[in-house]
C-alpha cells in the first residue's frame, strides 16, 4: 500500500507542477505507464488549473490533489473511505520550454528527433553533476512534445525503467473527479492498515 500511496503522491505533485502555456491553462487526461525491467504498470491521471487526480493500480487506490484547498485525498474504494493530508506545494508554474545547454548542476542536450504516441517529439539527454563532482554524476533521457508542459517521456540511460505519458486528452475536466465519493468515511493510515491487514487473514 505505502508504495502506491508514495507514487500517486508523486504524479499529483508531477501534474500539477506546471500546466500553464500560451495564453490559456490546460486541463487534460494521460495514462501514465512505468516499466521497471519486465514489470509494466499503466494508470490514468486527470489535470486542471489547481487539481489532479491519479487513479492507482486496478482502481484500489486514488489520490487527488486539491491546491484550491492545499490538501490531498487518498482513497479506498474498496473500504468506502479516504485519508485526508496537507498538500503545501506551490501552485502552477509556466512550465521552461526545453533548451541545450548547461544550467547549473544539469546539462541538456539534443540528441534525436523521434515519434511516441504518434506524436513528433525532442529526446534529450540530461546529465547531473551535483556541485560538479564527476564521481556523483547520473544521465537519464527526457522526450518532449510541442504544447505539453512536461516530458512525455522519461528514461533511465541504463537498464529498462521508464515513465511515459500516452494517450493525452485535452478536455474540461468533470468536477466530480476530483471530490471525495458521498459517504465515503474519513480514516487515518493506520485504519486502513489495519482493514488490510484483517483481509489478509481471511
Amino acid at each position: 500500500m505505502r508504495r502506491y500511496i508514495l507514487l500517486g503522491a508523486i504524479a499529483a505533485i508531477l501534474f500539477c507542477a506546471s500546466i500553464l502555456y500560451a495564453d490559456g491553462l490546460l486541463e487534460f487526461s494521460a495514462v501514465m505507464v512505468e516499466k521497471d525491467g519486465s514489470t509494466v504498470e499503466s494508470n490514468k491521471i486527470y489535470v486542471t488549473k489547481d487539481k489532479s487526480r491519479y487513479d492507482g493500480k486496478d482502481g484500489a487506490e486514488i489520490v487527488i490533489t486539491r491546491y484550491d484547498k492545499r490538501i490531498m485525498w487518498i482513497i479506498f474504494p474498496k473500504y468506502g473511505r479516504y485519508v485526508e493530508q496537507p498538500c503545501t506545494e506551490v501552485q502552477p508554474q509556466t512550465p521552461v520550454k526545453p533548451m541545450e545547454g548547461t544550467f547549473g548542476d544539469m546539462t541538456r542536450k539534443l540528441v534525436a528527433n523521434e515519434v511516441l504516441d504518434s506524436y513528433r517529439t525532442k529526446k534529450f539527454l540530461i546529465t547531473i553533476v551535483p556541485g560538479g563532482k564527476e564521481k556523483y554524476k547520473y544521465q537519464y533521457y527526457e522526450w518532449y512534445r510541442d504544447n505539453f508542459p512536461f516530458p512525455v517521456k522519461v528514461a533511465a540511460l541504463i537498464g529498462n525503467s521508464s515513465t511515459e505519458y500516452t494517450k493525452i486528452k485535452f478536455a474540461p475536466m468533470d468536477p466530480d473527479l476530483f471530490a471525495v465519493p458521498k459517504r465515503y468515511k474519513k480514516s487515518t493510515l493506520e485504519e486502513i492498515e489495519a482493514l488490510e491487514k484483517s483481509d489478509k487473514k481471511k
